[in-house]
């Protein structure tokens, strides 16, 4: 099962990552994107499928993925979190 796929075990390390002060807008946020993505991605990859094929929808939500990812791991290791 992912991990980030329950949403205590989702918020209890966003929670982990920010300063105390900053947990409310951190999951109001979190919340936000998840939303957003759940509600953006889904059409916006089948107009890219229907538009240019499966292959460059295949590699944009690879490299989006990536770049998330990246993201991140580069909000993981700020040190202004800590």
């Amino acid at each position: 099962m992912f991990t980030l796929g329950v949403p205590a075990i989702y918020y209890s390390c966003m929670t982990a990552l920010v300063p105390d002060d900053r947990v409310g807008a951190a999951t109001a946020g979190g919340q936000l994107t998840l939303n957003i993505g759940g509600l953006v991605a889904p059409p916006a990859f089948g107009y890219l499928v229907d538009t240019a094929g499966y292959a460059t929808g295949w590699y944009a939500l690879g490299t989006c993925t990536l770049v998330a990812a990246l993201f991140v791991g580069r909000l993981a290791v700020s040190p202004r979190l800590r």
